[in-house]
């Protein structure tokens, strides 16, 4: 298990990690984009044993570590709307394009340690990479706790808050991600699209 001195890279390049259902309050003024189906995995929702590392960074690591096996089969696809845009045919037509996507999985963190968290591994991940998604969940499962006090869940408006408030400090432009598979989670969040703004 990987400690705080031993960071895990969160599979920066062509791999992802997951997603969890989706469903929050999205601001009309953000743009969404679709969240592709590389970008997600079997749930870590129901896995206790995360909750064993009282240090965010090493919590961080052994999120993203548990899904490195899976992470290594995927190639996710660039998706912002002038790198191919997430229609099928454009989000083909990126993958001959080239360019790195990594995916940070923050899931098990809350509003207090996600700012520690994003401020060690989100620069980096922008600086190694074309894109990167953050991946929050929604907190549907969780009836009560951390992820149920606001609307969209803590967590994800604790990345949304910390992505607005840097955006021109880091030169960084962001999407909410949207699932458009239907059911509870046709509206979006759960995930954010980042990367550093392109001049």
């Amino acid at each position: 298990v990987p400690s705080a001195n031993n960071d895990v890279s969160p599979n920066i390049g062509h791999h992802g990690t997951t997603v969890g259902e989706i469903t929050a309050n999205v601001d009309p003024k953000r743009k969404t984009v679709v969240i592709p189906k590389e970008v997600w995995l079997p749930t870590t929702a129901n896995s206790d044993c995360f909750h064993l590392f009282p240090n965010p960074i090493e919590r961080f690591n052994a999120v993203n570590q548990h899904h490195k096996s899976y992470l290594t089969s995927v190639t996710i696809p660039k998706c912002f709307e002038d790198s191919g845009g997430s229609t099928p045919t454009n989000r083909d037509k990126s993958r001959n394009i080239g360019g790195r996507v990594a995916l940070l999985d923050v899931h098990f963190q809350s509003g207090k340690t996600i700012t520690p968290v994003l401020n060690r591994f989100l620069n980096p991940a922008l600086k190694r990479n074309d894109e990167v998604w953050v991946v929050t969940g929604s907190g549907h499962h969780v009836m009560v706790g951390h992820q149920r006090r606001e609307g969209g869940g803590v967590l994800f408006n604790a990345v949304k808050r910390y992505l607005e408030d840097r955006e021109a400090e880091m030169a960084l432009e962001f999407r909410v991600g949207k699932d458009t598979s239907g059911g509870r989670n046709k509206s979006s969040g759960g995930a954010f699209l980042v990367r550093k703004k392109v001049s």
